[in-house]
């Protein structure tokens, strides 16, 4: 990465890119041309930064999955409520496993 600041462009440059820029919008206008987007950044060195937020599960968030997680809804689904004596100690098993994990 580079961190050297950005090099601000003096007064008369700045100037004549304002006076480019509204020129050649008012031809564009009059022509029926799609006007040119205005960057509100200096020119020179520039990067976007991207950032991710991540989910991270509290305690009480952990404990919750542990007990119903996503597989144990898929089992309920797949097998209903006619087994429910079988499916209890499945869930159970699956709950310790997912609480190893």
């Amino acid at each position: 990465m580079d961190f050297e600041p950005l090099k601000v462009p003096s007064l008369g440059s700045r100037v004549r890119s304002a006076m480019w820029f509204g020129f050649s919008c008012s031809w564009r206008f009059l022509l029926g041309f799609q006007l040119p987007p205005r960057s509100g950044q200096l020119p020179g060195k520039t990067a976007r930064v991207q950032q991710l937020e991540v989910w991270s599960p509290g305690q009480f968030e952990m404990v919750l999955f542990t007990l119903y997680s996503p597989a144990h809804a898929f089992l309920w689904m797949a097998t209903g409520a006619t087994n429910w004596m079988a499916m209890g100690f499945v869930m159970g098993l699956v709950g310790a496993q997912v609480s190893l994990v």
